[in-house]
């Protein structure tokens, strides 16, 4: 499962579509950060800017001021392949995810402890 600064980026990225329906989930002034530095970092900083501008009036949409002027004078290109770079990370994350089973954690904890009693003795 994606974390909530990953669940709001995509929402805001996919704020052009009319069929979505998801509203923000609230955030603290951090993760607004957070979701800022990485947007960044991935290159989709105008995608979100127009989500900013198109959920303004989300009840949730609790951004800082400065933050939000920092979206909106950011002089990055639109590149759509960034785009899809962002969306092949959340893709590879999710079936990272889905791929973990608790009974191999368990399997795990058990070797982890018996290599952890081996290097004691």
């Amino acid at each position: 499962m994606k974390d909530v600064i990953l669940r709001n980026m995509e929402r805001l990225i996919d704020s052009q579509q009319d069929s979505v329906e998801d509203h923000i989930e609230p955030m603290t002034s951090w993760k607004w950060h957070k979701l800022y530095k990485l947007s960044c970092r991935f290159g989709v900083t105008p995608w979100i800017a127009d989500g900013i501008r198109i959920r303004q009036h989300d009840f949730f949409m609790q951004i800082p001021d400065d933050l939000r002027q920092q979206f909106f004078t950011t002089q990055e290109q639109r590149s759509e392949e960034n785009l899809e770079k962002f969306r092949m990370h959340l893709f590879r994350s999710e079936r990272r995810l889905n791929h973990f089973k608790p009974e191999s954690l368990l399997n795990y904890a058990r070797d982890f402890k018996h290599t952890i009693t081996n290097i004691e003795e």
